[in-house]
């Protein structure tokens, strides 16, 4: 009975390396792709790090075309109520009418700009 146990003991054993063998193999495929796509994911982090960088630069150099703009608008502004206390108001509508969407839509850009600047500064 005793050699009886002993060779199930080895069975058992046999069966145990066995197993073990064979999730060795099948994770030694698995934990290579693992650090494969982890060395990719590391250079698309760095591409897209890079990327955010030239995109924060471009956005600066928005938001300096934006102040500048805002600032020339404002000038334009008291040029052409100028124009209408110079020339009356039949004068600054002819002027003024292709100038009407640019003016109203500066509100909108300058928040626009306000808002991304935050959310950048925030990351």
């Amino acid at each position: 009975m005793s050699h009886y146990i002993n060779v199930m003991w080895e069975i058992a054993l046999l069966i145990i390396a066995v197993a073990f063998l064979l999730l060795v193999i099948f994770a030694i495929p698995v934990l290579l792709q693992v650090r494969d796509s982890a060395k990719e994911l590391e250079f698309a982090l760095k591409e897209f790090r890079e990327t955010l960088t030239r995109v924060n630069v471009v956005v600066e150099e928005i938001d300096q075309s934006v102040k500048t703009g805002s600032k020339t608008l404002r000038k334009l502004d008291r040029t052409l109520e100028a124009v209408e206390q110079t020339f009356g108001a039949s004068t600054f509508k002819l002027v003024t009418k292709p100038l009407t969407g640019i003016l109203e839509a500066m509100p909108v850009i300058l928040s626009a700009s306000k808002i991304y600047r935050k959310y950048i500064k925030r990351r």
